[in-house]
């Protein structure tokens, strides 16, 4: 059981290195490639175009392009949350085996939280808190 708790951590984890990566690759390829067949961009075009009319200018290629790294930003949210409630599940159990009972963390909980929350941010702490707690209080 231990084992596969581990493969689980180590899974999530992978995942979200694995999401960041791709919003990396997402993000520059959606980038905007200037070509001579662009009136709007080229510098050898026959028409004057001002700065204010190119950079209102969307073509439906740019909207499409912008798809792509928003589906991986919501997809590495959710590989970050779930590594973040993975990490704090497998902290209660090796807490709790390590010998902390109710009693004593109940005297630290608050400053364990603040701790938590500083290190990992609002959002990743609280859920890394959701984990370890709902675990720890499932196994005392």
């Amino acid at each position: 059981m231990n084992t596969m708790k581990r493969s689980m951590v180590s899974t999530c984890t992978g995942l979200s290195l694995a999401a960041a990566l791709t919003i990396t690759s997402a993000m520059s390829a959606g980038a905007t490639q200037l070509t001579d067949e662009d009136p709007a961009h080229s510098s050898s075009a026959t028409t004057q175009v001002s700065e204010d009319e190119a950079l209102v200018d969307v073509s439906p290629s740019d909207a499409d392009t912008q798809a792509v790294p928003v589906i991986a930003i919501i997809i590495a949210v959710i590989a970050m949350g779930g590594s973040a409630h993975a990490m704090g599940t497998e902290a209660a159990r090796k807490a709790y085996y390590a010998g902390l009972r109710n009693a004593e963390y109940q005297s630290i909980k608050w400053t364990v939280r603040a701790t938590v929350v500083t290190a990992l941010g609002p959002a990743l702490g609280g859920t890394f808190m959701v984990g370890f707690e709902n675990q720890f209080y499932a196994m005392s």
